[in-house]
């Protein structure tokens, strides 16, 4: 984390330090994501020393955050970025950077989900809760406050919809914006998780809540007209970014293995663990 004119900003990681093939030279792969990575945080950076965006806002991430929440009468502009963390790769945190510049988010939370049950995992490709939170910690921790660890989910294992009901109740006496963030998983998918966002619309005058929706490779085009029919009160919205669709996500890895895809400090998590072996 960088301060410049009290403003908060982060440094673009060079992948070349650490991910070279066997000549010595930079893997494509690597030169690949370092674009979209390093664009996405010059915006931000950007974003951040204009006060245009506030991303050391006070806001809790769990119960021991909660009772040390400052005040603050600004409306606090907050991303839920759900995933299983199984592992994060590149492909969450440059999606979860961009959406900050699009959507001018103060922060995003990574939210590691309790159980993993939307997705197919083969025996032995599912690392336990708390190995998911630690590498979401640890693939965070370079790009905070920008990105943050949840730990609503990590005791007690909540599904989807109660770890946002937690978050409202951790954060109740903040006025915040929430923007859940997510890639399109098809229209049936996406059109039950419409449904869950309309079930579990905050309440409470303090709170709103926003569908963030992305296309991703491998799947049709948004058929966003289709999935507003069952989102009801929750505005839903596409955001796209400059820089290519990775081809890199967590059941690839697990598949092959390629360092490439994550950062450095969660691979060697991984190694050190003996995870998906």
């Amino acid at each position: 984390m960088r301060r410049c004119c009290g403003r908060v900003g982060v440094n673009a990681p060079d992948l070349g330090r650490n991910r070279v093939n066997c000549s010595g030279q930079q893997s494509d792969l690597s030169i690949e994501i370092q674009k979209p990575l390093s664009f996405a945080i010059a915006k931000i950076n950007s974003l951040s020393e204009a006060g245009t965006i506030t991303p050391n806002i006070s806001i809790a991430c769990n119960s021991d955050d909660s009772k040390n929440l400052a005040e603050d009468p600004k409306t606090a502009r907050v991303g839920i970025f759900k995933l299983t963390a199984n592992p994060p790769t590149w492909n969450h945190l440059i999606y979860a950077l961009a959406a900050i510049s699009e959507c001018l988010l103060d922060t995003v939370l990574f939210v590691p989900a309790g159980e993993i049950r939307h997705k197919e995992v083969l025996p032995g490709e599912e690392a336990s809760l708390n190995d998911r939170h630690e590498m979401s910690r640890i693939a965070t921790a370079p790009f905070y406050p920008f990105l943050r660890n949840c730990g609503v989910n990590r005791e007690s294992g909540l599904p989807q919809a109660d770890s946002l009901q937690k978050i409202y109740q951790l954060n109740q006496s903040r006025k915040i914006d929430f923007f859940y963030i997510s890639g399109s998983e098809g229209i049936e998918k996406d059109c039950s998780i419409a449904k869950r966002l309309q079930e579990n619309y905050p309440k409470d005058s303090n709170h709103s809540l926003s569908w963030v929706m992305s296309g991703r490779l491998g799947f049709p085009d948004l058929d966003l007209q289709s999935v507003a029919a069952h989102s009801g009160q929750v505005n839903l919205s596409e955001y796209k970014f400059d820089g290519p669709n990775l081809a890199v996500s967590s059941s690839l890895f697990r598949k092959t293995m390629n360092a490439d895809y994550l950062p450095a400090a969660v691979f060697k998590y991984i190694q050190e663990k003996g995870l998906y072996i």
